[in-house]
């Protein structure tokens, strides 16, 4: 041989295995009050790919950061990257979108029915309620409002000591994203003071000896 010696070209490669790192910056694991929310991400390097399944839908494609349409309740949002090497990654969040006000507001006992003409100086006001992240009650009384004691979603209050007269009542029921429903209205009449009966005297000449029905 004539001792020639041929070298080749270097090639640099890089081996990569590792998935890319990626979590969901929005949305978060809380409660929302609308159903149209931001997706954005964060990510440790270049991803080649993005997509997400939302409530185990179809899978979508979408360039960060883009906005997603949630359904009233609970949602389930997964979203995946690959790079340019191929390896996948998965994040996921679970969170609730709650739009609906409080439904089915409805008085009971022992609510004093519409139109009670009672003798007394209290009365009792109850009510139950559909809501999965309820707040507050509130009882409205002739324009004045009082807070009602709430258990799970039955609120009720009672107002003691109250004077005779007309009590024109309705309660308003908020959840936790200030969303609001009203009940109907109830007039009750608390009257404690007995009527008042006031004599007649009629006077009568010496030859009458009795009334007539008329006289009375």
């Amino acid at each position: 041989t004539g001792g020639n010696i041929g070298t080749s070209s270097s090639r640099t490669i890089t081996l990569d295995t590792s998935a890319p790192s990626i979590s969901i910056a929005s949305p978060i694991n809380t409660i929302y009050a609308t159903s149209n929310l931001d997706l954005k991400v964060i990510n440790n390097e270049p991803i080649n790919k993005w997509w997400y399944s939302l409530n185990s839908g179809a899978n979508t494609s979408f360039t960060p950061n883009t906005t997603i349409s949630a359904n009233d309740g609970s949602n389930i949002l997964k979203v995946y990257a690959n790079d340019s090497a191929g390896n996948i990654n998965l994040s996921q969040v679970t969170f609730t979108v709650d739009t609906a006000a409080p439904a089915s507001l409805t008085f009971t006992e022992p609510t004093l029915a519409h139109n009670t003409n009672i003798a007394n100086n209290w009365y009792f006001v109850n009510l139950t309620f559909i809501d999965d992240n309820p707040n507050t009650c509130k009882l409205e009384v002739n324009g004045v409002n009082y807070s009602m004691t709430r258990a799970g979603n039955i609120c009720n209050i009672t107002r003691a000591s109250q004077g005779d007269g007309t009590y024109n009542y309705r309660v308003y029921v908020t959840d936790i994203n200030s969303n609001t429903a009203v009940s109907g209205v109830i007039t009750i009449v608390l009257d404690n003071i007995p009527p008042s009966v006031v004599p007649r005297i009629i006077a009568y000449d010496a030859e009458e000896t009795a009334a007539t029905v008329g006289d009375i």
